[in-house]
This record gives C-alpha cells, sequence and structure tokens, in this order.
C-alpha cells in the first residue's frame, strides 16, 4: 500500500484489543485490521503480492463525527472587562446590565 489510511473507532478498537487485549500478537491484529479494511471495501484482499491486500484508490469511508457533550449555560448576554488594578483582567458576563454593575461593585468592593 502506497496511500495512508485514516483511523477509525473500529480499527483503534482492533489495535487495542491485540496490544492489551484477548487477541494479542502481531498477526491476529494484522489479520483483523485487513479484515476490517476488507468489509468496509478499502482494499481488496488476494493472494498475490505485496501483502495480500491492494488498495482501493478512493475508498475511504466518510469519518463518523466526533460528538462533543455540549456545555449548558445560562443566556448570558453582556459581557464587560474590568481591568480593576495593572494588567489583572476579568471578564464578567451576565444577563443584564444592572447585574454587570452588581458584579462590579462585589469585585471593586464597594458593596
Amino acid at each position: 500500500m502506497t496511500e495512508f489510511l485514516k483511523s477509525n473507532a473500529a480499527l483503534d478498537k482492533i489495535v487495542t484489543d491485540a496490544t492489551l487485549g484477548t487477541n494479542a500478537g502481531f498477526e491476529a491484529m494484522r489479520e483483523a485490521l485487513k479484515s476490517e479494511l476488507a468489509r468496509t471495501g478499502q482494499i481488496v484482499r488476494g493472494d498475490g503480492g505485496g501483502y495480500g491486500a491492494q488498495l482501493v484508490p478512493g475508498a475511504e469511508p466518510e469519518p463518523t463525527p466526533v460528538v462533543s457533550e455540549t456545555v449548558v449555560r445560562p443566556d448570558y448576554q453582556c459581557e464587560r472587562v474590568l481591568y480593576p488594578s495593572g494588567n489583572v483582567r476579568i471578564v464578567i458576563t451576565g444577563p443584564t446590565e444592572q447585574n454587570l454593575d452588581d458584579q462590579e461593585r462585589w469585585i471593586r468592593g464597594q458593596r
């Protein structure tokens, strides 16, 4: 194979199982990887030269999107940057300007 194949969750699991799990060993990992790549249509297996597999150009599957956890935050519409002393920078956020005023008074000690 002359092209680089991108990894995915299934391939990562095969490698992890081959190095840490029950299917430990290079030959088991090689065979499992080739079977998975053939199943997804990225290679064509054969008895010919090389390592018994031929890369199918352009057959790499679409990457599965990574779902990230969303952070639930209150709906803050106002933001203010304070420089209370020197090069100290504080960013405050809140739902209203009045809320920002209250926060700024508390930070500056003017309760």
